[in-house]
């Protein structure tokens, strides 16, 4: 799910790993952290900074837009530090044909334990 957050008189909190998004007269929005892909503001809301901290610990991209005639655009996540040597080894790995097809079967076995995992967890609760 996207998140656009682009009106005036807008304040944005994070509690129990959701974030609420607030306006005048009306009723506040709720997003959970975990099913949020990416958050686009527009404007100049009033963001907590568990906002920013929470999502960038999710793992979850934000791209701020300027509104002021500024063409110029930011973008806040969790940073490449933790990632680029995992990349890194990825791409050491493809370069070798038997770790290469090793690699996607993980890939795909992850990927199926996933769905697995999710499927389990929805009969659970239903």
């Amino acid at each position: 799910m996207i998140c656009v957050i682009d009106r005036k008189d807008t304040t944005v909190e994070y509690r129990a790993g959701c974030i609420y998004i607030k306006q005048k007269r009306k009723k506040s929005q709720q997003f959970p952290v975990n099913q949020l892909e990416q958050v686009v503001v527009y404007g100049n809301p009033l963001v907590q900074t568990s906002v920013w901290r929470n999502l960038a610990v999710a793992g979850v991209p934000v791209v701020m837009l300027s509104t002021r005639g500024k063409p110029q655009t930011a973008m806040l996540d969790s940073g490449l530090a933790v990632r680029l040597p995992l990349r890194r080894m990825q791409h050491r790995l493809a370069d070798i044909a038997d770790a290469r097809v090793c690699m996607a079967k993980w890939f795909v076995e992850r990927k199926f334990c996933s769905y697995t995992l999710s499927i389990s967890l929805h009969h659970a609760f239903v």
